[in-house]
């Protein structure tokens, strides 16, 4: 039994008579008036004040399918198991096309194509996606910009990014600078003892550093290029009032500075201007430079030694 009506874009509590055919929703569906001043009959009021009766149309084969047609829709399962909540949400097409979707909001996965096994949440989420498997898109425009792709998950408005790209996840407008702050991670030990420290590159993608020899080539030594490290200036400082308001002081190195002697430690931002010291490659630098400066102490050692065995002259 269908116990909720539309009037003037609000729900009211009328019952409807279940829907056995095609027809307008009145107290019987099998002989549902076409007047909109018929009780209990589905419509729509324009700005103008214009009321037009809504259809509404089954789904033979699998039930309970509703769709109310015209540019505002709601389609309700059917054939493709499928469930779209909004104008222009989903394919044009009630009971046909992709399977699986969940899409709510105007245009939300409006060209879905092939896609299925996907949730949209939201105004454009996901209304260019014409190939592609569970996708997962929440806010406004979220994940707009794919084309085609599957496993991608876009949370806030605007968020996205390529449009062709598989098994990414994006968080947040990439045009707006945010901040970010996750619960349970600072003070938590890891539940396995290995551990690998997480970096982010300019374009916003967090990773790890792998090291394994199958990921590399052209592997050479490091030579004296460490020595560089010598004439850098370790610095302490206080971070800007508007970034720590604790003015903690802390040691680090100054990153233009860094620059004029190894520009090759320098992090530029996505628009080019230097940021930070990749400071994750101090510790293979140093332990070069330690290494070449025991050589140079064996080999003073070494001299001492047969100097001390060399007779003394009497």
């Amino acid at each position: 039994m269908v116990t909720a009506s539309i009037r003037d874009g609000a729900v009211t509590n009328q019952k409807l008579a279940p829907l056995t055919a095609v027809g307008l929703v009145a107290n019987s569906a099998t002989s549902a008036s076409t007047s909109v001043g018929a009780a209990n009959s589905l419509v729509q009021r324009d700005a103008g004040a214009g009321i037009a009766a809504r259809r509404i149309s089954s789904d033979a084969v699998f039930e309970p399918f509703i769709q109310v047609s015209g540019s505002r829709f709601i389609t309700l399962g059917g054939s493709t198991q499928s469930v779209y909540l909004g104008s222009q949400s989903g394919p044009s097409v009630a009971g046909s096309g992709p399977s699986g979707n969940v899409a709510v909001g105007a245009q939300s996965l409006l060209t879905t194509g092939t896609s299925s096994d996907g949730t949209s949440l939201g105004w454009q989420a996901l209304n260019a996606l014409s190939s592609g498997a569970a996708n997962v898109a929440v806010g406004a425009r979220a994940g707009s910009g794919l084309i085609q792709g599957s496993g991608n998950i876009y949370i806030g408005a605007y968020a996205g990014g390529g449009s062709y790209e598989s098994y990414t996840t994006r968080i947040g407008y990439e045009a707006v600078p945010q901040r970010v702050f996750i619960h349970g991670i600072r003070g938590v030990t890891t539940g396995v003892a290995d551990g690998v420290n997480v970096i982010i590159a300019s374009n916003g993608q967090l990773g790890t550093i792998s090291s394994s020899q199958r990921f590399k080539h052209d592997v050479t030594e490091i030579g004296n290029r460490s020595s560089r490290l010598l004439q850098l200036r370790p610095t302490s400082f206080r971070y800007l009032p508007a970034l720590d308001s604790s003015q903690t002081e802390t040691y680090g190195l100054i990153a233009e500075e860094v620059a004029e002697v190894m520009p090759e430690l320098i992090a530029h931002d996505r628009d080019g201007n230097i940021e930070t010291v990749k400071y994750q490659l101090l510790p293979v630098l140093l332990l070069n430079e330690m290494q070449r400066l025991q050589r140079e102490v064996d080999a003073l050692q070494q001299q001492v030694r047969q100097l001390q065995r060399k007779p003394k002259r009497r």
